[in-house]
C-alpha cells in the first residue's frame, strides 16, 4: 500500500504531503474568507463575549448562599461536582449558578444557559 501512495501524483515521498501546485497556492486567502471558511466548518465562536461574561454576578459558595431557580442547587451541572465552601460561582440572569470556570468555557460556545435554554445577554 505505501508504493502504491508514493507512485500517486498528489502525494510525494513517505510524508504523505500533498504536492498538487493547486493545493500549495490555496493557503492563504484574506481574514473575511477565513472567516467565511470557518463559519462554514461551524469552528466560529457563538458564545457570548468576554466583556458581557465578566459583568455577571460572582460569588463564593456557601450552603446557605445558594439559592438558584432550582431552590438551592448544590451541584454545578455541567461539571457534575458538589459545591464547596469557598467555590467561585457565577450566577446568570436566569438565576442558574455554576463554577466560574466551568460556564466561562461553556458560553465561549453557547449564548444561552445550559439548563434552560435562556439566553445570556447581561
Amino acid at each position: 500500500m505505501t508504493r502504491k501512495l508514493q507512485n500517486m501524483s498528489i502525494y510525494g515521498g513517505h510524508s504523505g504531503r500533498a504536492t498538487n501546485p493547486a493545493w500549495e497556492d490555496n493557503r492563504g486567502g484574506t481574514a473575511r474568507e477565513t472567516n467565511r471558511f470557518q463559519e462554514s466548518l461551524g469552528s466560529v465562536s457563538q458564545g457570548v463575549s468576554q466583556q458581557a461574561v465578566s459583568r455577571l454576578p460572582i460569588h463564593k459558595y456557601s450552603p446557605s448562599s445558594s439559592k438558584g431557580k432550582s431552590g438551592g442547587d448544590t451541584e454545578c451541572v455541567i461539571c457534575k461536582m458538589e459545591y464547596e465552601r469557598g467555590d467561585r460561582l457565577i450566577t446568570l440572569p436566569c438565576a442558574h449558578q455554576y463554577h466560574e470556570d466551568c460556564i466561562k468555557k461553556w458560553l465561549e460556545d453557547h449564548k444561552d444557559c445550559c439548563v434552560c435554554k435562556e439566553e445570556v445577554s447581561v
